[in-house]
């Protein structure tokens, strides 16, 4: 008969605890200790009877004490009851599932008492990891991760004593929140953030779920626990939860733990470890699953004093080939594809007015001066925020983000990969026509990555340019605050206006060019009312297609009115792509113009129209030649001038046949 304690019976952990110790019928409970819900811990006295109850509110374990006075049961309160429910000498495990650093005393305690701890208490270790190891050690008790990932990272290290780990891999669903922006998450109430996707859990852990929080208390848990340092722990976001945590070793291999989002199999796994038993419920599926999912949290370190920098993750494209044994070849597939960048953030040497807030009312007029002028300076003043500096680099790396999808999907490098071929009379080994094809993924990826830098490298980032748009936006808020401070202390003289930050979105947008240089294509595409179509290319053969604009909206929308034969190729790419892979851009010249005098605009109602026709440059076209083909014609409008008006990029395509 195994014999437990509970630290935290009647939460989430606790509750699935007792249900294990049901489905069980060799563990005996000794002693349960909650907070201050003694209607439910009065039920779990009463149905597995332990000698010692504990509750942390004295008033309420007055009430219980009263209530359960027909049975044989010692009840405790305060931190005098939890050291009681932790050291009850009958008992082999606690399993403290309480909240926060109350944990640290129980725990020591149970320890010297000889005890094994089932650990659910995260802010023991991520607080006194450095005590509670060492004491464990000393004492020779186990400590028993209760947590999914890292009971998975226990798991994955059974069997491998002595073998160097490389890294932890720490999954992490992502929380409610995942794949939300931050303009979203200004309207997130508590409601939202306590549905998680997967995982039924407590108030405050789906919380700080929701937040990230708990992602960083588990990596400095991982770190006491396993006796890494904090750069060997990385976290992976896998939206499924069904792969809890990973272990890759030296020389390159991964072990993980998978299984379905329960608790109660890490619990299960603690109390009797190291057997394993049955436990009821669900199984993973893997023909239901189909797939799972890995992503990168957002890249965002503080690494002490410095310039703030985004740096560019070069594209990976990893391959595999299948059979085709009607056509005797081996074809490509792509397996997986990532790219972007990352954002290194330092705290500046600067004075933050959260931090270190005016003491005066000269300092607070330099505050909101110097706060003032960020946008316009291009260059962090004496007072600044980190939180300005992050927005500044978000935006940057967006931009990476937003190139690199663009610049994939418009060169079609998944379906010029996917169309590749090798003869298996040529290379009947898998792994070599494999290499062979990687070797292409190599190459495009390359040339994904040179095109995506010349563009992100020549977009505009000087004095009242997006990034420090972005970034005064936020300052605003410190701006706000002083100004605030000023009112309350009645320092007068301290100004009251606030700067209105220029244009911000989308990230990624056309950038003047000057001396001749061509503008690029990449920007990123917004979710607009207003919207275009090809509908005539009955002319395409004589140069021209006409191209119509909708209002789809409620509200009217401004266009400029200046397109005409002369100014088309600066407001439009058109492109002709045909089955085979051939393209031409159907431009005169491409590239930007500015208009040195005041825009016309025409106003489009809701539901109203406007078609135009613009020419196709048909030089490098080889009408004759591609007169069997199937072509795809492309065309997008651009505009990044006007006031009140659609700034941003529309697409548009039509199927094309030259007969």
């Amino acid at each position: 008969m195994k014999k437990i304690a509970i630290l935290g019976s009647t939460g989430s952990i606790g509750t699935q605890t007792l249900e294990v110790v049901r489905a069980n019928k060799d563990i005996e409970v000794t002693a349960l200790a909650a907070g201050s819900n003694i209607d439910l811990l009065e039920k779990q006295i009463r149905e597995f009877s332990p000698k010692i109850a504990a509750v942390w509110n004295e008033e309420k374990a007055k009430e219980l004490k009263d209530r359960v006075r027909d049975l044989d049961i010692r009840v405790e309160s305060g931190m005098d009851g939890l050291l009681a429910v932790a050291t009850e000498l009958g008992a082999e495990i606690v399993v403290t599932a309480v909240v926060g650093m109350i944990g640290i005393r129980p725990t020591i305690a149970a320890m010297n008492a000889g005890k094994d701890i089932a650990l659910a208490n995260k802010e023991t270790l991520v607080t006194a990891g450095h005590i509670i190891m060492s004491l464990a050690k000393e004492k020779h008790v186990r400590i028993l991760p209760v947590d999914s990932e890292h009971s998975a990272i226990f798991q994955s290290l059974n069997g491998e004593t002595g073998n160097k780990i490389h890294k932890i891999l720490l999954t992490a669903s992502g929380g409610p929140f995942r794949g939300w922006t931050r303009e979203q998450m200004k309207g997130v109430q508590v409601e939202d953030a306590l549905k998680h996707p997967n995982w039924t859990m407590g108030r405050k852990i789906t919380i700080d779920s929701s937040t990230m929080v708990n992602k960083g208390l588990e990596v400095m848990e991982a770190r006491w626990l396993f006796g890494v340092e904090m750069d060997q722990v990385q976290v992976v976001v896998q939206p499924q939860s069904v792969i809890h945590s990973m272990v890759e070793y030296e020389d390159g291999a991964v072990i993980a733990q998978l299984g379905t989002p329960d608790m109660k199999l890490p619990i299960q796994y603690a109390l009797y470890y190291p057997e394993r038993r049955f436990l009821p419920g669900d199984r993973v599926d893997f023909w239901t699953l189909g797939k799972l999912e890995f992503e990168k949290p957002d890249p965002v370190y503080l690494e002490g004093n410095g310039d703030c920098n985004v740096s560019s993750l070069r594209p990976k494209i990893c391959v595999t080939v299948c059979k085709d044994e009607s056509e005797n070849v081996w074809r490509c597939r792509v397996v997986s594809v990532s790219a972007g960048a990352k954002l290194t953030m330092y705290e500046g040497i600067y004075v933050n007015p959260y931090v270190d807030p005016p003491l005066n009312e000269e300092e607070a007029t330099e505050a909101v001066n110097e706060m003032n002028g960020y946008q316009s300076r291009a260059e962090v003043g004496t007072w600044h925020t980190p939180q300005a500096s992050l927005a500044h680099e978000e935006h940057h790396r967006r931009q990476w983000e937003d190139a690199y999808k663009f610049y994939w999907k418009d060169s079609k490098i998944q379906e010029m990969l996917e169309n590749q071929t090798i003869s298996c009379d040529k290379e009947p080994n898998m792994d070599e026509a494999v290499k062979f094809m990687q070797a292409l993924a190599n190459e495009m990826a390359l040339d994904l990555w040179k095109e995506t830098s010349d563009y992100v490298l020549a977009l505009p980032d000087d004095a009242n340019d997006r990034p420090y748009c972005a970034g005064q936006e936020v300052l605003n808020e410190a701006t706000a605050y002083v100004i605030r401070l000023a009112d309350a202390m009645g320092w007068n003289n301290v100004p009251r206006f606030i700067t209105k930050p220029g244009t911000i979105e989308p990230p990624c947008f056309m950038p003047p060019v000057s001396e001749g240089k061509t503008r690029s294509m990449a920007i990123a595409e917004e979710s607009t009312p207003l919207q275009i179509s090809i509908v005539d290319t009955s002319q395409f053969t004589e140069g021209k297609i006409t191209v119509r604009f909708c209002n789809e909206g409620n509200e009217p929308v401004r266009i400029p009115d200046e397109i005409n034969d002369e100014t088309s190729d600066f407001f439009f790419v058109t492109v002709l792509r045909t089955q085979q892979g051939k393209m031409r851009v159907l431009n005169r010249e491409i590239g930007t113009m500015t208009f040195q005098r005041p825009l016309n605009y025409r106003e489009l109602a809701p539901g109203q129209e406007y078609s135009v026709t613009i020419p196709a440059c048909l030089d490098e076209v080889d009408l004759e030649g591609w007169k069997q083909c199937s072509c795809e014609l492309e065309t997008r409008y651009y505009n990044q001038q006007g006031k009140d008006c659609f700034r941003g990029m529309l697409r548009a395509t039509a199927r094309l046949a030259l007969q």
